[in-house]
């Protein structure tokens, strides 16, 4: 049986959370869902990245939800790896599959329950291991620092590889000297600048198509990272 691993990408389009927010559905929506899929542990693993196809509606959510669930169950697998999947994106996407349900839309629970049944948090293992280098009130590592630490390599997405203006860049909240996209970013303003860009019939603009390049290897890279991650872990 094969590995599956998932990261999820969301923005708050409508109303930021708090520090204590990030469990509570209600300020996210979903932007991106990047999977991968590795049959053997000595094979390479394929990844892809679902967006998004429309505005903010709850269909499109439940569409999104739906083919991300389709591409998991077409592959053999025993385990599902996430980096604080138990935190953030089981936690969410278990809310939204439970909304499309409720809404009439096509039935999710019972795939969905099924992965999460096979579910591994590296997190857990990662914190154990470095536990004595948590900063200040922190609970956890983050999954880049985890990467290096183990040799895991880490690729960076880079704002000068994509034809992106600066003036739309500091429009979507990106700090102005940042050269590598990070998950904030995308929270803040590049995932809702996307979405509603689509939203609005503008993707054949070279601007949606280099932020949809962008958000694409962004969450590729992180779900790559999550099968070399697992091997040094032993987990």
């Amino acid at each position: 049986m094969g590995t599956l691993a998932l990261d999820i990408e969301t923005a708050s389009p409508f109303e930021s959370p708090g520090g204590d927010d990030f469990d509570d559905t209600r300020y996210f929506e979903l932007v991106a869902v990047a999977l991968g899929y590795r049959a053997a542990p000595d094979t390479d693993p394929e990844t892809t990245v679902l967006l998004r196809q429309g505005d903010w509606a709850d269909e499109h959510t439940a569409a999104l939800l739906e083919r991300a669930i389709a591409w998991c169950t077409a592959r053999e697998a025993d385990r599902l790896l996430t980096y604080n999947g138990e935190g953030f994106d089981l936690v969410h996407l278990r809310h939204w599959v439970d909304e499309a349900e409720a809404a009439g839309h096509t039935p999710l629970a019972e795939p969905f329950d099924r992965l999460a049944a096979v579910h591994r948090d590296l997190k857990h293992p990662a914190t154990e291991r470095y536990r004595d280098r948590l900063p200040g009130r922190a609970s956890f590592h983050t999954l880049e620092r985890v990467c290096r630490w183990e040799g895991v390599d880490v690729t960076e997405t880079r704002y000068a590889d994509y034809d992106l203006n600066p003036d739309f860049l500091r429009g979507a909240s990106v700090p102005e000297h940042d050269a590598v996209v990070e998950g904030r970013h995308v929270g803040r303003g590049l995932g809702a600048a996307y979405v509603e860009g689509i939203a609005a019939g503008l993707d054949d603009r070279l601007t949606y198509r280099e932020l949809g390049r962008l958000l694409r290897d962004y969450a590729r890279s992180d779900v790559a990272m999550l099968f070399g991650l697992a091997d040094a872990l032993g987990s």
